[in-house]
């Protein structure tokens, strides 16, 4: 008896100190009302005014499944603390909201298959044609460029935006197959002596560039356009 009054008052004592890791071993006649106690934290855990806080209003139904689900689960068992959360609820109870804002019936696009047409050049009305875009090319810088002065800012806004006009423009024409390149360099005109250079590997017959110089008072710029084939 001495014995028996020792182990259970190191039992309390352990449980005091302990309350996380409580044992499962010490049952008696009491399991429903263990049972019960376990319900009802699990419960509280899963209160229905945390998880409509998180569900959209329409979505009643769905918490009551869910709480119903996880209250079956937990009939006859002991679900340890630390595989279940609020803030596990909570992910959980906002994984339902974005599922049921999906808007019902609508169907993914397939993915459109090309077949391959084994075609090595452009056709001859589609090549690129410089003399044309050249002309583009000139009417766009007068259009920029008439009554521009030079600042190094001024400059580079109007590079990107010359050569976003350009390559939209050129894109227009309908060269297909074409990657098409624009380069725009804008310099103070001070009579000063200037050389632009570019290197390119490709194919003479296919590919193919467009250049442009327009000069003011002000600024010197030159526009250059390059045209490649892709098969």
């Amino acid at each position: 008896m001495a014995t028996d009054r020792l182990t259970e008052s190191s039992l309390r004592q352990h449980h005091i100190l302990h309350p996380v890791l409580q044992s499962v071993s010490v049952r008696s006649n009491s399991q429903s009302k263990e049972d019960h106690d376990s319900n009802k934290s699990l419960s509280r855990v899963l209160s229905r005014s945390d998880l409509r806080k998180s569900f959209p209003l329409g979505s009643q139904d769905s918490v009551h499944q869910l709480h119903r689900q996880f209250s079956k689960s937990s009939l006859g068992t002991t679900l340890p603390r630390s595989g279940l959360s609020f803030f596990r609820v909570i992910q959980a109870a906002r994984t339902w909201k974005r599922l049921s804002l999906r808007k019902e019936g609508v169907v993914e696009k397939p993915k459109c298959m090309f077949e391959n047409t084994y075609q090595l050049g452009p056709d001859p009305e589609q090549i690129f044609k410089p003399e044309k875009v050249e002309e583009a090319i000139h009417e766009t810088l007068g259009l920029f460029l008439k009554h521009f002065k030079y600042t190094p800012e001024g400059s580079k806004r109007m590079c990107l935006n010359i050569s976003s006009e350009l390559k939209s423009r050129v894109k227009g024409m309908n060269f297909n197959r074409y990657k098409i390149v624009t380069q725009v360099v804008i310099l103070q005109n001070r009579k000063q002596g200037s050389n632009i250079s570019s290197r390119c590997v490709w194919t003479p017959e296919t590919d193919s560039f467009a250049s442009c110089t327009f000069k003011t008072e002000h600024i010197i710029c030159v526009a250059n356009v390059y045209a490649v084939y892709f098969e």
